[in-house]
């Protein structure tokens, strides 16, 4: 990624690290959280900054699941938040972290439930001075309700928030953009692994004045995937350097 011009590292997290204060998220494949720490360590002294992420989105897709037994408390329970921020807070610790992605992507909680969930996310981040990282669900042909629900929440939430809007659909998301951007959110694209996908993102970012892209496999990082890696690395190094 450092060669490749690249200036950030996104780490899904998740499950996949052993918590001190929840053994009880421990899955097969999760490791010390001893070998997350250095990972950024070795990310940090190559001059990248390093945001960790965990979904607390809700719903068919059951991207918190990873908090379960937790991922079923009610939203309005002031628990899910208490165990969703000690997670939190034992992947920054110590480690000169700025940033943590939330998630949120697919989300099929009501309108107003999910603004509150996510308002609440970033006032315990603030908290702790954490900048809120966040996917926009925009532009996808297979759910415009999805689209429609996060246009209703923008007006809404702090400007302070980094809006990621991804779509893997091959069409313009220039408009989406725009309306971010107009808005005072600072924007970076989340694209698919597809060299198509990732050239339409780097020119609407542009043209839209949004502020960076965000390359993405959702492969597992092992050999087997070592090559897409690194050719999705170097693509979107070539289209939107630094």
């Amino acid at each position: 990624m450092a060669h490749a011009g690249l200036n950030t590292l996104l780490i899904d997290v998740e499950d996949a690290v052993v918590y001190r204060t929840h053994p009880e998220l421990q899955r097969a494949y999760s490791a010390p959280m001893a070998d997350y720490r250095r990972i950024v360590a070795r990310a940090k002294s190559r001059g990248l900054t390093v945001i960790p992420k965990l979904n607390f989105a809700k719903g068919v897709d059951m991207h918190n699941a990873w908090m379960s037994p937790y991922d079923e408390i009610p939203d309005d329970n002031p628990r899910y938040f208490e165990h969703a921020m000690q997670c939190a807070d034992e992947l920054t610790a110590g480690l000169d972290i700025r940033c943590l992605h939330i998630g949120m992507d697919e989300d099929c909680r009501p309108t107003a439930t999910y603004l509150d969930v996510i308002l609440k996310l970033r006032r315990e981040l603030a908290r702790r001075g954490l900048r809120t990282v966040m996917w926009a669900d925009i532009g996808h042909s297979w759910t415009p309700h999805r689209n429609a629900k996060t246009k209703a929440i923008l007006p809404a939430l702090p400007r302070d928030i980094v809006m990621m809007p991804w779509t893997y659909d091959q069409r313009s998301q220039l408009r989406w953009i725009r309306l971010m951007t107009r808005l005072g959110f600072e924007v970076w694209g989340g694209t698919g692994p597809l060299r198509e996908n990732i050239a339409m993102w780097a020119a609407d970012i542009i043209r839209g004045g949004g502020h960076g892209l965000v390359a993405t496999l959702w492969k597992p990082m092992n050999g087997a995937h070592a090559v897409a890696q690194r050719s999705i690395i170097r693509k979107a190094g070539r289209y939107f350097p630094g």
